[in-house]
């Protein structure tokens, strides 16, 4: 699986984390919601992140509030952020002040003219419209050099097909559900993360 560049989101706990970072996923991602709620507290995150070496941590915000960004940003001392397309409006290059931005693309296609000194890379739903019915023009409309991740696939062997073809791309895979606070069924990741572990 070391050829693959996994990401992981919505981490919750400890447990989710450190077994992540066993099977060598390079990125933990805590998710935030629309008033800035996170899937662990920061006290949590804190000492999570202290018992958790040699991976890159990233904030997942779908919210348009940038203002709000930044202050999480500050708080949870995490300057890589996968963002909603949206955030991007009105924001200019000097306001990012060292965030490097991943843009979430579902079913908006980029706007005409769309500056892309403003993200360091793109993650596309394989849910969505852009990926099923537009995504190689959708690729040629991108820099080469930005990053992409696939998000929203569960099947490994989808993942096994996609990197096959693209082996550049990386994914963004879901934590699990939550069944009581703090704690994810890990089942379905783990049965996709030990499928991965082959290749």
């Amino acid at each position: 699986m070391n050829t693959l560049d996994l990401k992981v989101d919505s981490i919750s706990s400890l447990t989710d984390a450190r077994y992540c970072a066993g099977m060598g996923v390079q990125k933990l991602g805590i998710f935030f919601e629309d008033d800035g709620k996170a899937s662990i507290d920061l006290n949590g995150f804190l000492a999570v992140r202290g018992w958790i070496e040699g991976v890159h941590w990233t904030g997942v915000y779908k919210g348009s509030d940038f203002n709000l960004l930044q202050e999480l940003s500050t708080q949870f001392d995490i300057s890589e952020w996968v963002v909603s397309v949206q955030i991007l409006e009105n924001l200019h290059a000097e306001e990012l002040d060292g965030l490097s931005l991943i843009i979430i693309i579902d079913d908006t296609e980029l706007k005409q003219g769309f500056d892309f000194s403003l993200v360091s890379g793109f993650e596309i739903s394989a849910i969505g419209e852009v990926f099923k019915s537009s995504f190689d023009t959708f690729l040629k409309q991108i820099p080469a050099n930005k990053p992409v991740y696939i998000s929203d696939i569960s099947d490994p062997e989808l993942i096994i097909k996609i990197h096959q073809k693209h082996p550049q791309f990386g994914f963004s895979l879901f934590s699990g559900a939550e069944e009581r606070p703090g704690w994810m069924d890990l089942s379905e990741l783990q049965d996709v993360l030990e499928r991965l572990e082959e290749i």
